[in-house]
């Protein structure tokens, strides 16, 4: 068995592309949205369900992604210069791509 930190019992993957598979019968093109903290692995995730690599852009943690949410601010409106904000607009172009 794959080692893989979603493998949490056994055939996990062929159960989740199972249902996923299903889904995608019923939803040609369904909205999916995953949500958590920078750096505990939705890109990860993403990857590992759709069996490829999805996105190619990084989001590296910095102190500005911590402080942003503190101040009722997305990062590219308290710090635009900073490597999350930078990280999160690349990701935004390169996921506009895809939507194309």
């Amino acid at each position: 068995m794959e080692n893989n930190k979603f493998n949490a019992e056994p055939d996990f993957g062929k159960k989740l592309n199972e249902e996923f598979s299903k889904i995608k019968q019923e939803i040609k093109k369904p909205n999916v949205l995953i949500a958590g903290a920078t750096g505990v692995g939705k890109s990860s995730l993403i990857n590992y369900i759709l069996g490829s690599k999805v996105f190619t852009t990084k989001i590296r943690k910095n102190v500005s992604l911590a402080e942003a949410p503190y101040e009722v601010k997305d990062i590219v409106t308290y710090a635009p210069k900073s490597n999350g904000a930078t990280d999160y607009l690349e990701f935004a172009r390169e996921l506009m791509k895809k939507l194309k």
